[in-house]
């Protein structure tokens, strides 16, 4: 007889797959909630965040006391940035935009600043956003190279290939 080899080849898969689902099944029947047998039994340890948490509060207070220091609300932005990009905590984002809160009014704040604030509307995936700020800060600083660069990402991600070349 005939054996078409095409499909023999998928019934293995088949199989493992049909004994995967079973199997998940059955695990998920046995699961059963965590009840502390008392409030001293430790259930998680979250791990420690060691020098973020230590710089962040330096730089807080640093900013506290002088709400317009740009190199300290810099800082802190970028570490909170990079904490989040670690985590995948969108929220620690937010808070690194807080930190540039004191120029947001301000229709010419230091080019630093415009940079973080693109870097990170960039991050939280406001395109648009971001290709403002870069724009406003390259029409002040033309040859700013972080910003050109930014810029050309951002519009490569909006498909504007064109855009992006120049």
């Amino acid at each position: 007889p005939h054996v078409d080899r095409r499909m023999s080849a998928h019934r293995p898969c088949r199989h493992v797959l049909g004994w995967l689902g079973l199997l998940a099944v059955a695990c998920a029947a046995q699961a059963t909630a965590l009840r502390p047998a008392s409030d001293d039994e430790i259930v998680e340890t979250l791990p420690t965040l060691g020098t973020y948490v230590s710089e962040q509060r330096a730089l807080r207070r640093q900013l506290s006391a002088q709400p317009r220091d740009a190199k300290a609300a810099v800082a802190l932005s970028r570490s909170l940035l990079e904490r989040a990009r670690h985590d995948g905590d969108a929220r620690l984002a937010g808070q690194a935009l807080g930190a540039l809160r004191a120029w947001e009014a301000d229709p010419a704040p230091p080019a630093e600043i415009r940079l973080q604030r693109a870097t990170l509307h960039q991050y939280l995936h406001d395109f648009e956003g971001a290709a403002a700020e870069l724009q406003a800060l390259l029409a002040a600083t033309p040859r700013q190279p972080q910003a050109l660069l930014t810029l050309a990402t951002v519009y490569r991600v909006q498909g504007r290939y064109a855009d992006s070349d120049a």
